[in-house]
């Protein structure tokens, strides 16, 4: 998965108007990353799991760092993310990304 993920992110970032261009929302999808929402199904697996007397430390894990499943890749993909508002010349954005990224890791 890191594999793939920093596949399209070294393309969107080296890119920038071309990915805007066929629709990609970059910053949508990184965020989306970093900030995972369990959709509906997943929401409803997590009660029966906790129904069926899941460990509550294994519970406890899930929730206290949701970007446990990203390790090294969460630097990289603010850094990248940065990187294609500066590529574009959006610097204030590219500075409040990168603060916003220090702050997250």
């Amino acid at each position: 998965k890191a594999e793939l993920w920093m596949s399209m992110a070294n393309l969107c970032t080296k890119h920038p108007q071309e990915t805007q261009a066929v629709g990609i929302d970059f910053e949508a999808l990184v965020r989306g990353a970093l900030n995972p929402k369990p959709v509906g199904w997943q929401i409803l697996k997590e009660e029966d799991e906790a129904k069926e007397g899941d460990d509550d430390d294994d519970q406890k894990r899930k929730t206290e760092n949701p970007l446990a499943h990203l390790g090294e890749l969460e630097g990289t993909l603010w850094a990248k993310l940065a990187d294609y508002y500066i590529r574009q010349g959006d610097f204030d954005m590219a500075r409040s990304i990168y603060e916003e990224g220090m702050d997250a890791v």
